[in-house]
């Protein structure tokens, strides 16, 4: 289950990003499943690998600095280490997450996956720029 200074880093993510765009933005959906982790995901690691965090940079990145980012600032990594860091928290003893992302020109989903005793927690963001 998220804990509150998770949603709060989300939060806060979602208003700065509101206010850059005024009929997209960010939005993210936390789900369970009990038992339904029996899909593929026995080679999650224990830890984001750096491909994976960096990804998760760029989806921050673009939703709340520049749609189309070529570098990401210091301050977007430290706001992404510190969403990890408190998803950590939230997962101790869990594997994962996994990363996974979906884009096209004007919207990206990152996926965060992380499995135990065959549960899993998704966390879904989704940004736009419509």
């Amino acid at each position: 289950m998220l804990t509150i200074p998770t949603v709060e880093i989300l939060n806060k993510l979602a208003s700065e990003s509101d206010t850059l765009y005024s009929q997209g933005g960010l939005l993210y959906k936390y789900s369970f499943g009990h038992r339904c982790a029996h899909s593929d995901l026995s080679n999650i690691e224990g830890v984001a690998t750096n491909n994976e965090v960096e990804t998760l940079e760029f989806f921050i990145a673009s939703a709340v600095s520049d749609p189309y980012p070529v570098v990401t600032s210091h301050e977007v990594k430290q706001v992404c280490s510190k969403l990890l860091s408190s998803l950590a928290n939230d997962f101790n003893g869990f594997q994962g997450p996994r990363v996974f992302i979906e884009e096209d020109d004007i919207s990206k989903t990152v996926t965060l996956v992380y499995t135990a005793s065959n549960d899993y927690h998704v966390l879904k963001l989704f940004w736009s720029i419509d």
